[in-house]
Formats: structure tokens, sequence, C-alpha cells
């Protein structure tokens, strides 16, 4: 009877004495800030596509005017492809001084000028691009998060910043911002999300690319998306271990995946110029299993969405083809939805925010003021 007691105090006293677990960190719950020049440096918390909690990284810019009442609106911001590695972050190349990527340096007019305009500006760099883990590149559910809870940091990290806010991003980012905006209020019901303006986004890419195969499409069709069907590959590989993503790939695909981190995206482009997405596959990408995989990971829903879309593209986008915005538009025209499509003739893939620049400007006052 005395050694049971003995053994029953023991367990009480082992359970007593075991460290609690810590609660998960609230989504958009600041981890550090850092003033670099202008922007303030955020770490904070965020989601995967599976609900996971994972640090994301990003810059905040706020405008030198006083606050209107309910403080200053927020543009959630989201960069287009800059790369998979850490040190194609924005953030981190301002930090380290060092010259911002294409996909920085042709969003920065927009953000200056929205600043410029009396809105603050949040930036993500997404989840996985300066901070721990894999970037899950195109991620449509990842990197809505990513801009929906760095617009929770922002606010913490100044409370002059409001609750009112709209995204707003090129391709990656486009992709990023639409999916932000269908995910907004039940996602951060204490804000008051108004709409998305999209600069070239990355819609309906799905369909098109799950009809790759080792022999399709022939010749050097489709050369340009090579570095972008890498970059998918490997943030799919990543956010989906249980998917033998590494059975569909080439000797030569394998070993550009597998290096995907070590190139920004201009460099990445030029390391696989004239290589054709075929080239990269040993089996086509047209089985069940992938394309269910390939549609959760980076489709858009095609209903349900209850505030504008703005969408601008060029005619001459060589990256994402026009027709890919002019099908999700007719999508979510017949859904219902509040959405337009500005098609600007002979603007490229990098020209777009530049030559759309004033539409973002009349389309974020007409619905944040």
């Amino acid at each position: 009877m005395i050694r049971t007691i003995v053994v029953l105090l023991a367990v009480v006293v082992g359970v007593a004495a075991a460290p609690a677990q810590a609660a998960p960190e609230a989504r958009g719950a600041l981890s550090s800030v850092v003033r670099l020049g202008d922007a303030l440096l955020v770490d904070y918390v965020t989601a995967d596509e599976s609900g996971g909690q994972v640090p994301a990284r990003g810059l905040v810019y706020l405008p030198r005017t006083a606050p209107p009442p309910g403080g200053w609106p927020v543009v959630s911001w989201g960069y287009g492809t800059a790369g998979l590695g850490d040190q194609c972050a924005a953030s981190v190349r301002l930090r380290d001084g060092v010259e911002p990527t294409q996909a920085a340096a042709i969003s920065a007019p927009a953000i200056a000028a929205l600043v410029d305009s009396g809105y603050a500006v949040a930036a993500t760099d997404y989840a996985g691009l300066g901070t721990p883990g894999a970037h899950h590149y195109l991620s449509a559910v990842a990197e809505a998060n990513a801009m929906i809870d760095i617009v929770r940091a922002a606010r913490a990290a100044d409370p002059r910043v409001g609750a009112v806010w709209a995204s707003a991003g090129h391709s990656q980012g486009g992709q990023a911002a639409l999916m932000a905006g269908w995910l907004a209020d039940t996602a951060a019901p204490e804000l008051e999300f108004r709409g998305t303006v999209a600069f070239a986004p990355e819609t309906n890419a799905e369909y098109g690319l799950s009809l790759l195969s080792p022999a399709f499409p022939p010749g050097e069709l489709l050369t340009p998306l090579s570095s972008l069907l890498v970059y998918l590959l490997h943030g799919l590989r990543a956010a989906r271990p249980e998917l033998p993503v590494n059975d569909y790939l080439s000797p030569r695909g394998r070993a550009a995946v597998d290096s995907a981190e070590q190139r920004c995206a201009t460099e990445q482009r030029a390391a696989l110029d004239g290589t054709p997405p075929r080239a990269l596959l040993a089996r086509p990408l047209t089985d069940p299993a992938f394309t269910t995989a390939l549609h959760a990971y980076l489709g858009l829903p095609g209903a349900g969405w209850t505030h504008p879309v703005r969408l601008l593209h060029g005619t001459a986008d060589q990256v994402v083809p026009l027709p890919l915005s002019l099908a999700f538009e007719r999508g979510l025209r017949a859904s219902g939805a509040d959405v337009k499509l500005d098609v600007r003739p002979g603007i490229d893939h990098f020209g777009i925010i530049d030559a759309g620049l004033p539409a973002l400007l009349a389309n974020i006052q007409t619905v944040l003021d």
C-alpha cells in the first residue's frame, strides 16, 4: 500500500513539474520590428496552406502625413517573383544594402505613390523568404495568409495604422492579392477589407501546367515558363512531401529544382534560357494525383468573390499570357463578382505596373477613401 502511494505521488509530482506547452501565437503577432530608413522591417507569425504556424517577414511603409480618424488605410502589397532563396527577399536586400531584385524594383514606384497618397503599405516577402523554412512558391493560401497577417503586424508595429485595407500585387503577388481578398472576411474579421487590384496575376495556370509532359509542348515552346515551373515544383515538393514530385523530373529538372534557392529570378531565367519545360520532365503532369494537388495548391476559387476585383494585363506579356486573365475575368463575371479587366496594348509583364500606376491609385482611392 505504501509503495502504491509513493508511486502515485511520483506520478502527480512528475505531471505537475512537466513544463506547460506554450500556446500558439496569434497570426500577425510581431516577433521583431527594426527601422530601415523609411521602412519598418517586421518579423511576424503567419500560417501555411495547412494552417501550421510559420514565420514571415516584410516591410511596412508609413505616410509622412498625419493619420485620419481611424488610422491610415492600408494596402497590402504582393511582390512578383523574386526567387526562392533568402537572399532574394526585398527586406533582406534592403537590410544588407544590396540592390533590389527586379520584382522589388518595379514595385517601388507603386509603393512610393501609395505612401505619398496617404496609405500605409505593408509588403510581405511571404513565408520562407528571409525566414526559416522553404518558400511555398505560388501556394495561393500560404501567400494570401502572409499578405493578410502583415496588415495585423503593421497595426501592432504602429497604432496609427488603421483596420481598413485593400490588397494589390504583381504576378505572383497578384495571385496572392486575389486570394487574400477572397479569404479576408473570414481570415481577418477584425479588419475591414475593401477590394483588390492585381497586375498580370498568376491565374488558371494549373490548367496549362497540368498538360505538360516530356513530349508537350514540342520544340522550344513555352521556354520562358521554365524558371516558373522549377520554382513551382520546388514549392510544391516542400508543401506536399507525400507527393512524389521528384518522380516527374528528368535529371536536368531534378538538378534545377534542387538548386532553385541558389539563384534569384533574373539569374534563374538566364540559367534556363533555351530550356523548354519538356526537358525538365520525365513523366507527364497529367495524372490525377498530380493535377489534384496542383489545383489545390495554386488554384483560385471560381465563386464567392464579395469585394471588387480589378485586373490589369498587357497584351505583350510572355510570362503570364493575357488569355489567363481573360479566362479568369470571364469566370468571375459569370459567378456574379464585381470584376473588371483593363487590357494595355503593347505592354509586357514587367512594364504593366508602371503603365497601370494611375489606374492603381484611382482604384485604391475608390475602395479605401
